[in-house]
């Protein structure tokens, strides 16, 4: 489990182009939101396509990362 301060070291890291701190984020988060997509999609690989994406996105935007107070939040 990632603690509040230590997912803030990793936002600022990864919205620095850091791919360690946004493999870390991506490995923590990836199975949850899949699963909360499942929950939309009733089908596991529209909801991997979709989590890919919204990884993707994310990292499409990276330097707005280090604004973000909650990953979780953010990624939801």
């Amino acid at each position: 489990m990632i603690d509040q301060d230590e997912e803030r070291v990793l936002l600022i890291q990864c919205s620095k182009g850091d791919r360690q701190a946004y493999a870390i984020l991506y490995t923590r988060y990836m199975s949850q939101i899949c699963r909360y997509l499942f929950l939309f999609t009733r089908s596991k690989e529209y909801s991997e396509e979709i989590a890919q994406d919204v990884f993707v996105g994310i990292w499409e935007k990276k330097e707005t990362l280090s604004r973000v107070l909650s990953f979780r939040a953010y990624a939801f």
